[in-house]
């Protein structure tokens, strides 16, 4: 599979794809609804789809580095081909890491801040077929305890992650409510 760039006159088209999946893409969607292609905001995100045949992969990039896969074909390698310029800096700053096993990559992992002696974990992703194995649980965080950090945070509300977090030791310490508002909002 090959990845192209999304422009302009394929948004439409795009962005009414992931609606049908916003379970799964609603931070990408909530990017481009908001800020737009390749908007000025930090958020704003650059996109690519599978080249090949009818929508099926979306990939998401902030201008920040914050990688946002929906790649039900698991082609990584085409995607990581695609955007690999755009993420090579995040990752020298180690906010994001690829966890590989010899040449696959096996899960990816991202803070989304990170202060000396903590950090918040923003995404974490490993393939549905090597889920349940403990890869997302190796490296990234035993790497940032290296550097002297102590404590990680995060938030999530599919059961599957929060059972994965609390299984590596996280515990729920309160609740979060996330609002997508449609227009700007002001809040005095």
């Amino acid at each position: 599979m090959r990845f192209v760039r999304i422009t302009p006159p394929d948004v439409q088209q795009v962005a009414a794809f992931p609606r049908d999946r916003s379970d799964y893409v609603k931070f990408p969607l909530n990017n481009l609804t908001r800020f737009g292609l390749d908007g000025i905001d930090n958020l704003a995100p650059r996109m690519w789809r599978n080249g090949d045949g009818a929508l099926s992969d979306v990939l998401s990039v902030t201008k920040t580095g914050m990688v946002m896969p929906y790649l039900p074909s698991g082609d990584f390698d085409a995607a990581a081909d695609a955007v690999t310029d755009r993420i090579s800096r995040e990752m020298a700053e180690n906010y994001r890491e690829i966890l590989m096993d010899g040449d696959t990559p096996v899960a990816a992992t991202a803070f989304n801040a990170a202060l000396p002696q903590i950090v918040r974990i923003g995404a974490v992703y490993t393939p549905p077929a090597l889920r349940g194995k403990g890869h997302a649980r190796r490296a990234h965080l035993a790497q940032a305890r290296t550097t002297g950090v102590r404590r990680a945070t995060l938030f999530a509300s599919a059961q599957n992650a929060i059972a994965a977090y609390t299984a590596v030791g996280f515990r729920q310490i309160g609740d979060w409510v996330l609002a997508i508002f449609k227009t700007p909002q002001v809040v005095p």
